[in-house]
């Protein structure tokens, strides 16, 4: 008797244990494997803007465009010719153009990206759209287009 009390306290423990560990208070399950096109488009103007290095913006670009960036060398280069604007201080804010639905069905995404900020003591706006496509389970960014706004 004094085994079976044991073998189901212990049952209990680990039964509260798995059940908590299953909790999460992310609502969103499809980012949390690092594929919201959303976060990958900002993460790569960031890297563009706020970095040192071009690893990360390269490492979450298509080949074609991780060769073009590569080819740029500096990230103030890539913000010239890229991005066709460079910024002292930046605030980059995004907002999904895609379609009403959910993502991880999604092929593509266009994210309108506004960068705000400041060049030579002026403030410039500017809004690019980031165009991503998705393979498997990863999104990749494919272009960076001047809005026509």
């Amino acid at each position: 008797m004094n085994v079976v009390k044991q073998v189901i306290g212990i049952s209990v423990v680990l039964l509260t244990i798995l059940l908590i560990s299953g909790c999460d208070n992310d609502s969103r399950a499809f980012s949390k494997i690092g594929s919201d096109p959303e976060e990958i488009a900002i993460s790569f103007v960031e890297s563009i803007y706020e970095s040192d290095s071009l690893d990360y913006a390269k490492s979450i670009s298509s080949p074609r465009l991780a060769g073009l960036i590569d080819r740029y060398r500096t990230n103030r280069n890539v913000q010239k010719n890229l991005f066709y604007q460079m910024y002292d201080k930046v605030d980059i804010q995004s907002e999904s153009q895609s379609r009403a639905g959910r993502q991880e069905y999604a092929k593509q995404a266009s994210i309108i990206v506004l960068l705000k900020g400041e060049y030579d003591g002026d403030i410039i706006v500017q809004i690019r759209t980031i165009k991503l496509s998705r393979e498997g389970r990863v999104w990749q960014v494919n272009a960076v287009e001047v809005s026509g706004f």
